[in-house]
């Protein structure tokens, strides 16, 4: 009876654990982030000799393949703000890489993510004076590009999700009420 119970309460563990197996192994070390700036031109990398730690992220729990590349985004103090970050790669038909943006340097603060053909692309409103950090993860090739585009303040805010509300109205009520 008391081997059933020790086996059943190791299970219950290792069940609790599925999903969290990969938090805390993307690999923000020094040497292995690129600073993005906002409008200052591309940052070009690739997958070859970056870590392949992260197998899953919160936003997209498929299996990620590939090394991490990633890069730091600073928003500039202020209000919320638009920002398009594109990723392009070399080859228009290399697929299978992933743009994902991140609150923290961790995989589970995933807040948006985009997959395409040769190219991915994410608009999110992002709050002033933070850092962000955005991951290229899979098989796009050595040598994408990396764009980061500041479109302007965002006015129909929705705080949950920094995601401009469609069918609102932006008037100077709502705006300060965003803000405060």
């Amino acid at each position: 009876m008391n081997l059933f119970l020790t086996s059943l309460l190791i299970l219950m563990s290792l069940c609790a654990s599925v999903g969290h197996a990969t938090a805390g192994l993307l690999d923000c070390s020094e040497g292995n982030v690129t600073m993005l700036g906002l409008d200052t031109g591309a940052a070009v990398g690739g997958p070859d000799g970056h870590p392949d730690n992260v197998l899953s992220y919160n936003c997209n729990r498929g299996v990620w393949g590939g090394g991490e590349v990633i890069y730091t985004l600073d928003i500039p103090e202020g209000p919320w703000r638009r920002i398009e970050i594109i990723m392009i790669g070399p080859d228009p038909h290399i697929g299978g890489a992933g743009l994902l943006l991140l609150e923290n340097c961790d995989e589970e603060s995933c807040i948006a993510w985009d997959v395409g053909l040769g190219r991915a692309e994410i608009t999110r409103c992002l709050e002033g004076g933070r850092r962000y950090y955005i991951v290229s993860d899979g098989s796009l090739g050595e040598g994408h590009t990396m764009q980061a585009h500041d479109l302007g303040y965002c006015w129909n805010l929705n705080r949950e999700e920094g995601r401009v509300k469609r069918g609102e109205s932006s008037s100077w009520g709502r705006v300060k009420e965003i803000f405060r």
